[in-house]
């Protein structure tokens, strides 16, 4: 029988040797974790670590499948609360498998399923961090841009990261990878937004350019409400056409909102 742990070793093993540049040894190491792997959550890890030094592109692909058949496997049978901790690194390791295959379509449902298992880190925050920029990055290169999200985001994004702004980065990377694109889900983006351009911590170009983002985000979504009210001619839901960014001095909640836990 393997020891509880011998999986594990071998691969903290293999991975010692990647990092030092020795990739055949821990190719090795890896391939042995693989072959003395008895449970569905060592074949699982083992798969995710061979993956690593897979000679071609195709053989990655192949390892990181059988790595998150595992983990999916384990995940809804429930009885190993170790697979949870695991799932958003073993699906953006299938999710970059998949873009350097070319698939697109897949590698972006990929990374959006690795973003919902973000979740379940409970509040590690610099975990979650080091998860979400890594999803954005992928997103981005599959030419995923989801409903709310505009020009003006983006040049936010990036303005951030320059200036170092880890914990507002935090903040709109986290709400760009959890918008899948449902009205609920674009509406969390955009009230994440708006949440944290009310706090007024950014500097003065960094609240202008989300404050741009907020307007761009409340306009895709005043332009698909007014397509829905286009079915009920009865009713007259105003002229969104001609909805404004929001102004320097305004606050983006309005007069009447609930979350003045939020402004200062």
């Amino acid at each position: 029988m393997t020891s509880p742990d011998v999986v594990g070793e071998l691969c903290e093993q293999g991975l010692a040797a990647e990092m030092a540049g020795r990739v055949d040894e821990a190719a090795l190491h890896y391939e042995r974790a693989w072959n003395d792997a008895e449970s569905s959550f060592d074949r699982c890890l083992a798969a995710h670590y061979c993956a690593r030094t897979a000679p071609t592109a195709e053989e990655r692909l192949r390892w990181t499948r059988v790595s998150v058949e595992f983990s999916s496997e384990i995940a809804e049978a429930g009885n190993d609360e170790r697979i949870y901790s695991l799932l958003p690194a073993l699906q953006i390791a299938h999710a970059a498998a998949l873009l350097t295959n070319g698939d697109k379509s897949a590698a972006r449902n990929a990374y959006l399923r690795a973003a919902d298992s973000v979740y379940l880190l409970h509040g590690r925050s610099a975990d979650a961090m080091v998860l979400h920029s890594t999803i954005y990055e992928g997103l981005s290169a599959t030419g995923f841009v989801p409903q709310g999200a505009s020009r003006e985001f983006f040049e936010l994004v990036e303005s951030l990261k320059t200036g170092d702004a880890w914990g507002p980065l935090a903040v709109v990377l986290s709400a760009f990878v959890q918008n899948s694109g449902t009205d609920e889900a674009v509406a969390h983006f955009a009230i994440t937004l708006r949440e944290l351009y009310a706090t007024g911590l950014l500097n003065p170009t960094d609240q202008k350019l989300l404050r741009d983002a907020v307007g761009a985000a409340q306009k895709q979504m005043q332009a698909d409400s007014a397509r829905i009210e286009d079915a009920a001619p009865s009713q007259d839901p105003g002229d969104v056409s001609s909805a404004q960014p929001i102004r320097d001095d305004a606050d983006p909640f309005g007069a009447d909102s609930p979350n003045v836990a939020f402004r200062i």
